[in-house]
C-alpha cells in the first residue's frame, strides 16, 4: 500500500474527585483507575463525561486533562506536545473504526514508526474485511493533524518524546478505545457501514465515508444518489421560529423529514431523485451542557409531499424506514406537538 470533533458538564472538582475515589476503590488502588478500570466493571462511571467534562468552565480533551484539573496526585509529567498528542487520540472516543487506534498502537509496537507493509499485514490481522482506500484515509487525516507524517518510506510520530510514561498512557487510553469499540460496533453486520441505533457524531460519518471530518457544516449531505441528513427533533429556543423544522417519527416504520429553509431546487431535486436516505436524529442538541451524539436510525427511500412547500421554502418528505422503531426510540423522536 503507499500512504498517501463534546460534553461539557461544569462539575464541582471535588465531586469529581470523590467520583475517581470511589472508583479506585473498586480496584483496591490507591491512585486513579486506568481507562480499562472503566471498561471492566459495570458501576464505574462512564469515563467519556470524565474526559470530555468542563471543570472551572474549561473544557477538558482527555482523560490527562480531566485529572489534571482536579489536582490528581502523581499524574504523568507530559510536556505541552505529548499532553497535545494524548488529547488528540482522546478526542476519537468513542471510536467508530478501529483504524486509527489501531495504527497508533503499532506505532508502539515499533518504536514510533511503522513501514507501510507491516502496517498492512497488522491491520488485516486485526480488522475484518481490512480496507485500503480506509488505511490511506486514516494515514492522510492523522498527518494533517500534525501529530504525524512519512519520513523515508515510513510512518511515524512527528516530534514527540516517546518516554516510558507517555508509552504506557497511551497503550492504555488505545486498549480503552478498541475495548470500547468491540463493545458498541462488534456486532455490525460487515455489510453495513452504520450499526443500526447505533451513536455519531457528524464528523465520525463523515469518516466512515472516507471523506473530510471536518465538512460537517450543513445538515445534509449529498453523495450520489444517497441523502444523510441529521436532525434534531426538539429545536433550541434561539432558533428563529421559522427554521425551527417540523422533524420524526409519524409511526414507527415512517419518519417525517423538512427541508432547510429556501432550499436550492437543484438540492431539492436531487433529493427527490434520491435511491436512499441516511437518517440520523438526536433529540435535543445537548443535554444538561452535554453536546449529544446522533442516533442512526436507519435508511428510507424519500417520498415527497405534493403541496408541502411552506412559507419559509421549506419543503416536507416522508421517509418509509427499514427499520421498525423500538418503543424508546419512538418515543423520544416521535414529530413534536406544534402548540
Amino acid at each position: 500500500i503507499s500512504f498517501g470533533d463534546a460534553f461539557m458538564i461544569d462539575t464541582p472538582p471535588f465531586l469529581l474527585r470523590e467520583n475517581i475515589r470511589n472508583t479506585a476503590n473498586i480496584y483496591n488502588s490507591a491512585r486513579y483507575p486506568d481507562h480499562v478500570d472503566y471498561l471492566n466493571n459495570d458501576f464505574a462511571p462512564d469515563l467519556i463525561k470524565f474526559m470530555q467534562s468542563k471543570i472551572n468552565r474549561k473544557k477538558n480533551f482527555s482523560y490527562y486533562g480531566f485529572l489534571k484539573a482536579i489536582d490528581e496526585e502523581n499524574l504523568p509529567a507530559f510536556d505541552e506536545r505529548q499532553e497535545a498528542l494524548v488529547n488528540y487520540i482522546s478526542d476519537m472516543l468513542p471510536i467508530v473504526r478501529p483504524y486509527e487506534y489501531l495504527i497508533v498502537q503499532k506505532l508502539l509496537d515499533g518504536a514510533g514508526k511503522v513501514s507501510a507493509n507491516d502496517l498492512r499485514h497488522y491491520l488485516d490481522l486485526n480488522i475484518t474485511s481490512c480496507s485500503s482506500d480506509a488505511i490511506n484515509h486514516a494515514v492522510t487525516y492523522m498527518i494533517k493533524s500534525g501529530f504525524f507524517k512519512i519520513e523515508d518510506e515510513e510512518l511515524m510520530f512527528s516530534d514527540i518524546k516517546l518516554g516510558v510514561e507517555l508509552e504506557e498512557y497511551l497503550r492504555d487510553l488505545i486498549e480503552y478505545g478498541l475495548g470500547r469499540f468491540e463493545i458498541d460496533f462488534g456486532n455490525i453486520d460487515p455489510n453495513e457501514q452504520f450499526q443500526l441505533w447505533g451513536k455519531y457524531k457528524k464528523e465520525q460519518v463523515q469518516q466512515l465515508l472516507l471523506k473530510n471530518p471536518g465538512d460537517i457544516m450543513v445538515g445534509t449531505k449529498i453523495y450520489g444518489d444517497t441523502v444523510f441528513i441529521y436532525v434534531t427533533i426538539v429545536k433550541d429556543e434561539s432558533i428563529k421560529a421559522e427554521l425551527r423544522y417540523v422533524d420524526g417519527y409519524i409511526d414507527d416504520k415512517t419518519f417525517q423529514w423538512e427541508t432547510v429553509a429556501h432550499i436550492k431546487d437543484s438540492e431539492l431535486e436531487s433529493i427527490k431523485k434520491s435511491n436512499k436516505m441516511q437518517v440520523f436524529v438526536r433529540k435535543v442538541n445537548n443535554e444538561d451542557g452535554i453536546q449529544l451524539p446522533f442516533t442512526y436510525i436507519g435508511s428510507g427511500k424519500a417520498e415527497y409531499i405534493e403541496g408541502s412547500k411552506k412559507a419559509n421554502g421549506a419543503h416536507l418528505f416522508r421517509i418509509p424506514m427499514n427499520a421498525e422503531a423500538p418503543e424508546d426510540i419512538y418515543f423520544d423522536f416521535k414529530l413534536p406537538e406544534l402548540g
